[in-house]
């Protein structure tokens, strides 16, 4: 009898071990088993077909303008007309030569710019000429026009004058274009024949011609 009381135990205790050993082993295995990441996906940016935009409000700014001089178009003239004008500047210079007025013939200069050139401007405009004007000539072409060579900004003309003091030197005019002179031309160097023409002795020669 004892040995029937005997075995449901002892079955009981041998399920139980196994039961034991059981969870143990699924234990160990679920511990060494790798763990699984599970990625979700970014998230898309989805466009609302009908979304309407944010309109951004704008104040509009005055936009100043810098005030520009406008360039004053050369006028273009014939040689005819200039050769006229030149004709008209030379009559009024030499009228002033007549009457022995140095200034008045100086006013149709272009005006000095360098000091010395200022200087010698006003020795000069302060006498009275030495002598006056017997006669005087244009120098023309074949077809009565003055004969003219051309140079920077104008030409250069020639005239005989024959004055009081017994002299008749030819005169060298540089007439430049000037369109606020009275006719359109400005005397820029007067000089005689006797001094040789280079272009780089500048505005202290300009009046050589009045021999003062």
């Amino acid at each position: 009898m004892r040995q029937k009381g005997f075995v449901p135990i002892l079955i009981v205790i041998i399920l139980a071990l196994a039961g034991i050993g059981g969870a143990y082993y699924f234990g160990m295995m679920e511990g060494n088993s790798l763990p699984v990441t599970i990625q979700t996906p970014s998230p898309v940016a989805t466009s609302t077909p009908n979304a309407t935009p944010t309109s951004k409000i704008s104040i509009p700014i005055p936009t100043v303008k810098p005030t520009s001089t406008p360039t004053a178009t050369p006028v273009v003239r014939s040689f005819e007309e200039e050769e006229m004008s030149m004709r008209k500047t030379l009559a009024g210079f030499e009228m002033y030569i007549g009457a022995k007025n140095t200034a008045g013939a100086l006013s149709f200069f272009t005006p000095a710019q360098t000091s010395s050139a200022k200087a010698k401007y006003e020795s000069i405009r302060t006498k009275n000429l030495s002598f006056g004007l017997q006669s005087w000539q244009f120098v023309e072409d074949s077809n009565y026009k003055l004969a003219v060579e051309t140079i920077n900004g104008g030409y250069r003309v020639r005239v005989y004058e024959c004055r009081t003091d017994g002299t008749c030197p030819v005169l060298f005019f540089e007439l430049v274009r000037n369109d606020s002179a009275e006719n359109h031309f400005s005397v820029d160097r007067y000089y005689t024949a006797s001094y040789s023409y280079q272009n780089n002795l500048g505005e202290e020669i300009k009046y050589q011609g009045f021999g003062l």
